[in-house]
């Protein structure tokens, strides 16, 4: 399968800073799959100044961006979200995967709008 897997997810400690790569991540905001385009809209971010490559372990890529420039775009809607979950017949799932994108809308309304949030991508290709 092409596209993408993301995470947006507080930062454990401190959000007040840019997250370092070494950066443990906290409550959980956002989880979805996306199509193969499903970079663009972090690149856009990076190339208006907006979000963060961090440099270090490689894989998972790994971003920061304040939560007022991602959580906006996801309450909208994941961007480029898949609409259901799905798996290669030679992935192992374990566990019951959620069906579609996890949005908690609580957490990112309680989110501040200066947090440095952690964006983590795998490519599932």
């Amino acid at each position: 399968m092409l596209g993408w897997y993301f995470s947006v997810c507080r930062q454990k400690e401190d959000g007040t800073q840019p997250a370092d790569p070494h950066a443990e991540q906290g409550e959980c905001l956002a989880t979805w799959q996306a199509r193969i385009r499903g970079l663009d809209w972090i690149e856009e971010l990076i190339e208006l100044g907006q979000c963060k490559p961090m440099h270090g372990y490689g894989y998972p890529y790994r971003t920061t961006a304040q939560a007022r420039f991602v959580l906006p775009q996801i309450l909208k809607g994941p961007p480029h979200a898949r609409e259901h979950f799905t798996a290669a017949s030679y992935e192992i799932v374990v566990g019951k995967p959620h069906d579609g994108p996890l949005v908690h809308k609580d957490r990112i309304l309680a989110c501040p709008p200066d947090d440095w949030l952690i964006i983590q991508i795998f490519d599932e290709s």
